[in-house]
């Protein structure tokens, strides 16, 4: 097991290579006469890979090699046979017994084995996860069966009235009653991972705590992604470019005043003015982080407001006074809504640079329904030698109000809009 904090992996994996390499090509006599065909594969693959390191072709022809000789260097146990070729223990007795030296036990294997489980065995580069907004903004409630009814209800308000001195004002209570419901199916999903006794054996427990926490994390992406794509399926379309029906369409424009299906100013305050009109409260923004970047970078330049030919009344401002940059963007962008996110789980096409944007009310987008939570089984198949561990779960997502609480900008054009209503007159007389 190396120390990935003094070797990066390509050192190690060349070193340990070079350990094989330098044993077989030592010019003894006993060794020469020892070195095979597969032997001579193992030389050309790792001169070849000395010669490229970055070579996939040439790490998979080494690694090719090595299990060759690995399988037939094994002799059965009790059996009397020869192996095919010679074990390396031999020729690494052979080397020191000859020239003295003996390398370090860490930079090869006692018999021929591959690098690469030696190599994982060091450590691991975690992959990056964002943050589940889906699921931190959805709460969740447990239900016992496969299908759950979601029922709502609406109650009459509550009113004061003046008192007389001395007197006791009237007693009043909510009166509730059952408005509508929803119905919701509850359906599993899970991720198995099977492992034989012999993976085991020879590989390290750190790739099996690895492949465990890769799955769990795959159980949580599942779930916020399945939490997205009931957003888009379920919630309002107010802004939709690419569709037939031109109501749909932005009025955002490039810096010639050519519509280029961005949002303009006028789109974003209808996008979020369209959430109040229907009795909610828009309290978060969300967008792919790509788009939001776009987004900044155009309010920044102005380029949101002003078009290309009418920057330069306020590109001297700004270059002149840094604080009125902030001051520009935080009155233009800030304060319309109180939080923006970014999550990548967003649907944003790279392709055609199109991506989605989405105005919520938190407080009454939806819930998960879930009936157990995660589970984690696990088990052998003796008659397989195998081990399997598996993480299930079983979910469901209700999206209230039918979708009003959530409003939808889709496919917007991920470029620099600007609008083409503000415009600058300069005298160039006297």
């Amino acid at each position: 097991m190396f120390n990935n904090n003094t070797r990066d992996i390509k050192q190690e994996y060349l070193l340990k290579l070079g350990g094989f390499m330098e044993i077989l090509s030592a010019d003894i006599k006993d060794i020469q006469d020892s070195i095979g065909p597969g032997e001579k594969r193992l030389l050309d693959a790792g001169a070849a890979l000395e010669s490229n390191s970055n070579s996939l072709d040439a790490i998979t022809a080494v690694e090719s090699a090595l299990l060759v000789l690995e399988k037939q260097s094994i002799v059965p146990r009790g059996s009397h046979v020869k192996p095919e070729v010679r074990p390396f223990s031999e020729l690494r007795d052979i080397y020191a017994a000859s020239t003295g030296k003996q390398l370090e036990e860490s930079v090869f294997s006692t018999n021929y084995s591959t690098l690469v489980p030696e190599l994982v065995a060091g450590g691991f580069v975690e992959n990056e996860e964002m943050e589940y907004i889906g699921s931190q903004i959805m709460p969740t409630r447990r239900v016992d069966t496969m299908t759950a009814q979601v029922e709502f209800y609406a109650h009459s308000p509550l009113t004061a009235n003046w008192t007389a001195e001395g007197q006791r004002g009237s007693q009043k209570a909510i009166e509730l009653t059952p408005a509508r419901r929803l119905g919701v199916s509850i359906r599993d999903y899970e991720i198995t991972l099977g492992f034989s006794r012999e993976a085991l054996k020879y590989s390290v427990w750190p790739v099996l705590d690895l492949h465990t926490m890769e799955a769990q994390r795959a159980m949580r992406r599942f779930r916020e992604e399945w939490i997205w794509e009931q957003f888009t399926s379920n919630g309002r379309t107010i802004f939709d470019p690419t569709s037939a029906d031109t109501a749909f369409h932005t009025t955002g424009v490039d810096g010639t005043y050519t519509g280029n299906n961005t949002m303009s100013v006028y789109d974003f305050l209808d996008l979020v003015a369209s959430v109040f009109l229907r009795n909610f409260k828009p309290t978060d923004i969300m967008m792919h982080p790509l788009h939001y970047l776009v987004f900044v970078k155009t309010a920044m330049r102005g380029g949101l407001f002003l078009p290309e030919a009418n920057k330069a009344g306020i590109a001297s401002s700004f270059s002149s006074n840094e604080g009125a940059q902030g001051s520009f963007i935080s009155s233009q962008l800030g304060g319309l809504i109180p939080n923006v996110w970014t999550t990548p789980f967003v649907p944003f096409d790279v392709r055609h640079m199109l991506a989605n944007m989405y105005v919520i009310d938190r407080n009454n987008v939806g819930v998960v329904l879930e009936r157990e939570g995660e589970r984690r089984v696990e088990w052998e198949d003796i008659g397989r030698d195998m081990s399997y561990i598996r993480f299930k779960n079983a979910m469901g997502v209700s999206i209230f109000n039918e979708g009003e609480a959530i409003s939808i900008a889709e496919n917007i054009n991920v470029a620099t809009g600007y609008n083409m209503d503000i415009s600058f007159v300069y005298n160039l007389g006297n």
